[in-house]
């Protein structure tokens, strides 16, 4: 929680990078938890303990799209953006 209140707080560019690697932590540690707090009992090495690594890969996923789609769409909108002018 640290870290998402010390995200917005921050506006020194050489902090922003050790803020996402810290928040970056926090997400794996709470996603690997995913089936425990699903099911409340230590489900990990059984077959419903896939619901975490599941979770984990759809969030990737999500987080991935986003990382490696961003520059695109800002060349789109900036593309856009020349044409209307």
């Amino acid at each position: 929680m640290i870290t998402g209140v010390g995200a917005p707080a921050s506006r020194a560019e050489r902090w922003h990078l050790r803020i996402a690697v810290v928040f970056g932590i926090a997400l794996g540690m709470t996603l690997d938890e995913f089936a425990l707090w699903l099911r409340l009992s230590d489900v990990y090495w059984s077959p419903e303990g896939i619901e975490s690594i599941q979770a984990i890969a759809v969030v990737a996923a999500i987080l991935a799209a986003y990382g490696f789609g961003l520059p695109f769409w800002h060349a789109r909108v900036r593309a856009a953006w020349r044409r209307r002018q």
